[in-house]
């Protein structure tokens, strides 16, 4: 794909709580520009409140390229509302084995590639 791609979606577009459980990607994602992962290959959020989004148990195997902004799980996540302490990205007992390659180094990561005001836990 040119752009925003994942191994479950591509872009998402969504206020309130996203969770993956005991899922895994096995497949190797390949963008011809950004926004690439091996779960989400952009998630977007706007509205305040529990913007949650969970993965729980989760495991990507694929390799991951793209131009840029590529993660082994998320290759870019956005959020433009008010962060309060119940909104945020969780990863809890998850593991990315795939390589991860960008053309350029404007954000590569194990799990993610590009996040913007965002709570990690």
């Amino acid at each position: 794909g040119s752009q925003n791609v994942g191994g479950f979606v591509g872009y998402m577009y969504h206020d309130g709580a996203v969770i993956f459980k005991k899922s895994s990607n096995n497949g190797n994602i390949e963008s011809d520009l950004q926004f690439a992962g091996g779960f989400i290959g952009l998630m977007k959020a706007t509205e305040s409140g529990k913007n949650v989004w969970s993965f729980e148990v989760c495991s990507n195997y694929g390799n991951v390229t793209a131009h840029s902004r590529t993660g082994g799980f998320v290759g870019g996540s956005t959020y433009t509302g008010t962060i309060s302490g119940e909104e945020g990205m969780m990863f809890t007992q998850c593991v990315n084995y795939g390589a991860i390659t960008s053309v350029t180094d404007r954000g590569t990561g194990g799990f993610i590639g590009y996040a913007i005001y965002q709570y990690f836990s």
